[in-house]
């Protein structure tokens, strides 16, 4: 199992073997402060393994000299609220070695220390470099980033780069310099339904990851979040409105392309003509509702894999006759792993989940 963390801590414990499935939402490692917690953490991670029934893990805090706050005991105990069967994940090449190297701060990426991590990567003796850094681009002597992987690739190693998170228009890409990978993002063949129905008989179709209790059919009434109250009680609305459930609208910006997120009350993501329509159904019936069928996880979605809406496009600005991208890969609810950090009375939780970004298509290139 690849689990990747930027904290200092320890990789104590892997819950969940290479090639083994997964939940999203569910534990999938835990990380350690101190070696003291080691041997705590390999504990609990023999006994969710032994288990045959994983949602049922008791992710209780052990013990300590501080009680967790509310909220943290709440998400720990609600994980389930959020579980998605997905396909057999899958390790990374067995001897394969990853090392990071910090150039970003809070105060952004400077030049000096993006020429320095790849002078000490070509140092270090590296195979290939994964960068998902950019941002506009310029002629190649003024542009850090095709000067410093232009010494990469005088040593032989392979720089694979993001193409930018500036799509759908063109003439945005980062990185075009031709010794540099150029990598955008798609989607796969996977997809999370669920669907808006209103009242007047129409579907319309959205994704969620919500999982957990559903509306089983009911109609609710269905109000505008604009033109919602604070005090709005037990009704379905286009935002977070303090409702029983949510119908997510695209704007124009991304049109319509869907993103899975992982809701903690029944809610689903519909593109901006889908949305556009249903805010015109609000708008015409004078007593409109909706409810929201939840369909899981289909395989096999066609049309896969197509670009996507937030992927920068080309030609190639600086040196229009070479092509750039020069691939795409897969960018979209791609399943990944994040950390609950320490509150000082636990082990970290790795927990699995699904991110979109341009980063995880340069680095599953």
């Amino acid at each position: 199992m690849d689990v990747k963390t930027f904290y200092d801590e320890i990789l104590a414990a892997i819950i969940v073997p290479e090639g083994e499935t997964a939940l999203v939402g569910a534990p999938i490692g835990l990380l350690a402060e101190t070696q003291d917690e080691v041997a705590e953490a390999k504990a609990k991670a023999k006994a969710a393994c032994s288990s045959t029934a994983p949602q049922t893990v008791n992710l209780t805090p052990p013990p300590a000299t501080a009680t967790p706050p509310p909220a943290i005991k709440s998400l720990l105990n609600g994980l389930s609220n959020v579980q998605v069967y997905l396909t057999t994940w899958r390790g990374m090449a067995k001897r394969a070695r990853v090392a990071a190297y910090k150039v970003c701060w809070i105060g952004g990426c400077f030049s000096t220390d993006i020429l320095a991590a790849i002078d000490k990567e070509i140092e270090d003796g590296v195979n290939v470099m994964s960068m998902s850094l950019g941002g506009g681009t310029s002629d190649f002597y003024r542009d850090s980033m095709a000067i410093s992987a232009f010494a990469a690739m005088e040593k032989g190693i392979l720089i694979s780069c993001s193409a930018g998170n500036a799509g759908p228009s063109w003439y945005n890409l980062s990185n075009v310099a031709s010794w540099i990978t150029t990598v955008g993002a798609s989607t796969l063949d996977r997809d999370f339904p669920a669907y808006a129905s209103i009242g007047n008989g129409q579907n319309y179709s959205g994704v969620s990851l919500y999982r957990g209790s559903e509306l089983s059919g009911k109609l609710l009434p269905l109000i505008y979040a604009a033109n919602a109250s604070n005090s709005t009680n037990g009704n379905l609305c286009m935002m977070d409105a303090g409702g029983a459930g949510m119908v997510l609208s695209n704007t124009a910006a991304n049109g319509e392309e869907l993103v899975a997120d992982a809701h903690l009350l029944p809610a689903t993501s519909v593109g901006q003509k889908s949305g556009d329509a249903i805010k015109k159904y609000i708008s015409t019936e004078s007593d409109p509702t909706v409810t929201i069928l939840f369909e899981g996880t289909k395989v096999g979605v066609k049309p896969s894999p197509v670009v996507a809406t937030f992927s920068s496009r080309g030609p190639n600005s600086i040196t229009p006759n070479i092509l750039k991208l020069d691939l795409i890969t897969l960018g979209v609810n791609i399943l990944a792993s994040s950390v609950i950090k320490r509150v000082k009375w636990s082990l970290n939780i790795v927990l699995s989940g699904l991110l979109t970004w341009l980063t995880e298509s340069c680095t599953a290139n």
